[in-house]
């Protein structure tokens, strides 16, 4: 939708954005327009950590925010192993017009809490922020979470524990730029982390 002028029908995702003014400029014909510059919130983690049972328990329970699984989006076209950008850059984009309507999109993905995913996305431009929050916790208590699943038997299922593992310890132990905020979900309940989330959406 935005991408689209309304004037010269050129499709052009990199409009000018005019920050102070909220509008958006189409580079072939000058037609600017307003449009909802709002924040993005994005919550990673490695399995095991929480993301789709607090993204399940909060979806439909916070006023003015979408919140979404990103598994919905997934598109095995659109991520491949020579091509990521492709799909985090069609995910922004549905965030993005969503975001049109007034709301506030959190979208709960192990790769959408990786700030390298996001932060060259050319639809990054149009989101006022990317928040980022990285759920984790001990290795103790990952393993026994994913070990409890039926689809972790097997060596296979070993392989998968241990590379979850390192995953968590990039969110346990991140300290780059952008900045990104953390919770210890070890020894905590459904409740008490789904509402720990809620006041870290609610306070940014």
């Amino acid at each position: 939708m935005l991408y689209t002028c309304d004037k010269c029908g050129k499709y052009r995702p990199d409009m000018v954005i005019d920050t102070e003014k909220d509008m958006i400029i189409c580079p072939d014909c000058g037609y600017s327009k307003p449009f909802l510059r709002m924040p993005l919130f994005a919550v990673g983690g490695a399995s095991g950590t929480g993301k789709t049972a607090i993204c399940k328990t909060l979806a439909g329970k916070l006023d003015r925010f979408v919140i979404l699984d990103g598994d919905v989006l997934w598109d095995d076209e659109r991520y491949t192993r020579d091509n990521t950008a492709e799909f985090y850059e069609y995910a922004l984009r549905i965030a993005m017009n969503i975001s049109q309507s007034g709301l506030k999109v959190a979208i709960f993905h192990a790769g959408f809490g990786v700030p390298g995913n996001l932060e060259n996305c050319v639809a990054k431009r149009y989101f006022s922020a990317i928040h980022y929050l990285g759920l984790y916790c001990s290795d103790e208590e990952l393993e026994k979470r994913l070990y409890a699943r039926p689809s972790t038997q097997g060596e296979a299922g070993k392989s998968f524990v241990n590379a979850m593992k390192g995953f968590n310890s990039f969110f346990r132990f991140y300290h780059g730029e952008p900045t990104m905020d953390k919770l210890d979900t070890t020894g905590c309940s459904l409740e008490e982390t789904a509402a720990q989330v809620t006041e870290w959406l609610k306070s940014r």
